[in-house]
């Protein structure tokens, strides 16, 4: 994919800022940055399937945060997104898929919520809870071959397209990853297709 350009606002680069400016700028750049990762050289062609390439992009700007801001602060940023979607998700809540459909990000369903990030939230955690299920390492493996392929496949102006598909594919042949069949199905009816809240411990 060709380069990006990323925009901030200037009070959010401002020098004057406090520890905590600082950690919400740097963050919120590590995310700009991750997303021309995924969402710019990797894509998904279907768009109920957005939420995996921002999900991605949230899995690598975790990983940042984490280790430049140290464990702490990173598990701190996952704990927050957390607490977001089960204060914003319920029964009557669209579906990750559904609302991917009306243009993930920017649907008018966004509009039932406090925090217009909350889905993009979600998506993070739904990619974590991959991560868990599959190991850490393994689950680098395949993200680190599908940015390798797609630097291959891409001339420069063109995207890789990645499905939901595809990504399960090559997670199910990790070597003991428990991503079988029947989990990648249970999986797709209960957090994308489904409204339920991503459970995870941090």
């Amino acid at each position: 994919a060709g380069a990006g350009v990323l925009l901030l606002s200037e009070d959010l680069v401002s020098g004057e800022r406090g520890t905590l400016g600082q950690i919400e700028a740097k963050t919120c750049a590590v995310r700009a940055l991750a997303e021309q990762w995924f969402g710019v050289l990797v894509r998904s062609p279907l768009a109920e399937e957005r939420w995996l390439a921002s999900g991605l992009a949230g899995s690598l700007a975790g990983k940042v945060v984490a280790k430049h801001f140290g464990e702490n602060e990173g598990a701190y940023q996952w704990s927050r997104k957390l607490d977001l979607v089960v204060a914003e998700q319920d029964d009557a809540s669209p579906s990750i898929a559904h609302t991917g459909q009306a243009g993930f990000g920017l649907a008018q369903e966004l509009q039932r919520y406090t925090s217009s990030h909350v889905l993009r939230h979600k998506a993070d955690l739904l990619v974590w809870m991959v991560e868990n299920r599959t190991g850490a390492e393994p689950f680098q493996k395949v993200v680190k071959a599908i940015v390798q392929g797609a630097l291959k496949e891409t001339s420069g102006t063109v995207g890789c397209r990645l499905t939901c598909e595809d990504f399960f594919h090559r997670a199910a042949k990790v070597f003991d990853s428990g991503v079988d069949k029947n989990w990648l199905q249970s999986f797709n009816e209960r957090w994308i297709v489904g409204r339920g809240c991503p459970h995870v411990v941090v």
